[in-house]
């Protein structure tokens, strides 16, 4: 259970929010947090807040609910330490520790909060409270703590017992090699040194050479015991004794580290799966997902009337959101599974034939059918491509985030049809915590929101049951340069319409219908983007 640390506003793994803005991915552990700047909320284009953090969450503090988390059944606890500094893990550890043990007091946990915290606290979903009161609406500025204290924590954290001892062994004979061993953890790092000279004035004593081979700051060692064999006559300098030290040092430190490495090992395509699960479809594709020199045009759909639109425009291949489907609007279309179903929500798919899930969690569900994956599954290697074909995936669609010679690399290893969006308004977030009841009033009606950012630009969310999709301001846009994606063997190319009206939906499959035939087009006349089919990802 995570217990304490900054809260995303969206689920873990569905934010493309960085990435699509800065470049800078939030899945590979680069997020630049966009969502803590100010936005503005809009409602049928009018401004309804003023300028705020509407996306950032206060830090989660549970440690004073504990007892409870032991209750639910909890087996361990999360801190967030990454990127963080030592002294704050020192001191949340230190702290929840203490909270495990019933010894923490109301001041440790304040202190804990003064040393670091965004926007205050809160108990996050703990007590399935959400909206306005586990948001930080102020000026999304950080609580750090004052150098006096860090300086506090710093000096508790020093010492030898959070370092490992080590033995050294250090010889110096006239006319020898200067020699120094050093072991710890059952590893032994040797050293050898100039040869030792005679000494003119003072020859090498033995407590001077100790104090250099204890000098060990910045290593993980402490110097435990010293065998120090002198000759008597012997000079030695305390630059070849430091010389020595640090030599053997990072040796000893790269001996013990690489006991802790992982070992990376090739995953088959059985391996950690489900050994029920088989490909509901041949690996050669099944249906019309086989390889084929001309790939399919494919539409994605929010509405009826974009479904309208686009079976006017002759699309055969229509995928359908699970709410649509189940009225009955096309039985041969994709049903498009929510990406995430409510929790004690079931999936009815009788007489579904094929359906795409968004997480490894509704493979289940679609058992039977024949079973594309969505872009939510973060599809980026040929690795990933092979796991979830044995856990039944007949096609997946490649994540967003690779450029063009990434997805070139994954066609050509693929076991699996790939599919590639070609034009959309990519979802940025999913968030649990509506933002609309948060910062504003409950009832969204028939109201078109859009969050306004300090540039004026407007990113529209898209609202059901309490639960927001935030889209990027602009769709990506590749009809002008589809040979580019045909080039790479890709068998599917999808449009996903949100927000277009249905005349839209037409202009926009008609140009991807004369580009699929050849024909040249310009760059379109609305504002898009390229995504990251030419830039990539940090």
């Amino acid at each position: 259970v995570f217990v304490h640390g900054a809260l995303c506003m969206s689920y873990s793994g569905q934010c493309l929010m960085s990435s699509m803005l800065g470049g800078r991915s939030g899945n590979r552990g680069a997020c630049a947090q966009p969502c803590r700047l100010p936005y503005i909320l809009l409602e049928n284009g009018r401004e309804i807040t003023k300028a705020m953090p509407l996306l950032s969450p206060k830090d989660l503090c549970l440690a004073r609910r504990l007892a409870e988390g032991r209750e639910c059944g909890a087996d361990s606890l999360k801190i967030e330490g990454r990127m963080k500094s030592p002294e704050y893990v020192g001191m949340v550890t230190r702290v929840y520790r203490a909270a495990l043990d019933g010894d923490a007091s109301e001041s440790d946990v304040e202190d804990m909060l003064r040393f670091f915290s965004r926007g205050g606290s809160s108990s996050g979903y703990f007590d399935g409270k959400k909206y306005r009161a586990m948001m930080d609406y102020g000026t999304g500025a950080k609580i750090s703590a004052g150098r006096d204290l860090e300086k506090k924590i710093q000096n508790e954290s020093r010492g030898e017992e959070r370092q490992s001892p080590v033995e050294m062994e250090f010889a110096a004979r006239v006319g020898e090699p200067l020699y120094l061993s050093a072991a710890s953890g059952g590893y032994r790092a040797e050293v050898i040194g100039p040869e030792a000279e005679l000494a003119v004035n003072r020859p090498a004593e033995r407590e001077r050479v100790r104090s250099q081979l204890a000098k060990l700051g910045g290593t993980p060692f402490y110097l435990s015991e010293a065998r120090i064999e002198l000759d008597g006559r012997a000079a030695v300098s305390v630059g070849a004794v430091n010389a020595l030290r640090r030599e053997a040092a990072k040796k000893l430190g790269e001996m013990t580290s690489s006991g802790y490495r992982r070992d990376f090992r090739a995953v088959g395509a059985h391996g950690g799966g489900n050994a029920d699960f088989e490909p509901t479809a041949s690996r050669a594709g099944g249906g019309d997902f086989g390889k084929s020199e001309q790939p399919v045009l494919c539409v994605q759909v929010q509405t009826e009337e974009q479904y309208r639109a686009a079976k006017k425009m002759g699309i055969r291949e229509i995928y359908l959101p699970y709410r649509l489907y189940r009225t009955g609007l096309d039985k041969e279309a994709v049903c498009v599974l929510p990406e995430l179903p409510r929790q004690g929500e079931t999936l009815d798919l009788s007489g579904a034939a094929r359906v795409m899930v968004n997480n490894i969690g509704q493979l289940e569900a679609a058992r039977g059918c024949e079973i594309l994956g969505g872009h939510r599954l973060n599809l980026y290697n040929s690795g990933a491509a092979e796991q979830l074909a044995a856990m039944g995936a007949a096609s997946l669609t490649a994540s967003p985030e690779l450029n063009l010679k990434e997805l070139r690399q994954l066609a050509e290893n693929s076991c699996v049809p790939l599919e590639v969006i070609a034009y959309g308004r990519l979802p940025l977030m999913l968030m649990e915590n509506c933002v609309i009841k948060s910062a504003a009033s409950c009832g969204c009606g028939d109201g078109r929101f859009a969050l306004r950012d300090r540039k004026g630009i407007d990113f529209p969310i898209l609202t059901e049951d309490c639960r927001n999709i935030l889209l990027n301001s602009c769709p990506i846009d590749m009809a002008d340069r589809l040979e580019d994606i045909k080039n790479l063997q890709i068998n599917r190319i999808r449009l996903s319409f949100t927000v277009e009206n249905p005349d839209m939906c037409c202009i926009i499959i008609e140009g991807y219908q004369k580009a699929m035939a050849g024909q040249k087009l310009s760059p379109p006349h609305f504002a898009y983007t390229r995504g990251h089919f030419y830039r990539g990802v940090m």
